[in-house]
């Protein structure tokens, strides 16, 4: 398993907000000082697409999803409040 991150918003945001905070979120990344942290911390900065994002969380949710007996059938959902 290889632990990742990712920035997502809801289902429905227009696309050109999409493109600017793509947009906006690349290039933070880009700064020296930023990625310098960022490795210092242990973190490889691999920026890629919405697309990709969306093929990354489909193959890992069919790959670790049979781990979870909720995982496969219902995808990605909000954490349930601790009581």
């Amino acid at each position: 398993m290889h632990p990742w991150a990712a920035l997502v918003t809801v289902a429905g945001t227009p696309n050109a907000l999409l493109e600017r905070l793509q947009r906006d979120v690349l290039a933070a990344l880009d700064a020296p000082d930023v990625r310098q942290r960022a490795e210092q911390a242990g973190f490889e900065i691999t920026p890629s697409t919405p697309q990709a994002l969306r093929e990354r969380i489909s193959a890992d949710l069919a790959l670790y999803g049979r781990w979870s007996p909720k995982g496969a059938s219902r995808g990605c959902s909000r954490p349930r409040a601790r009581r």
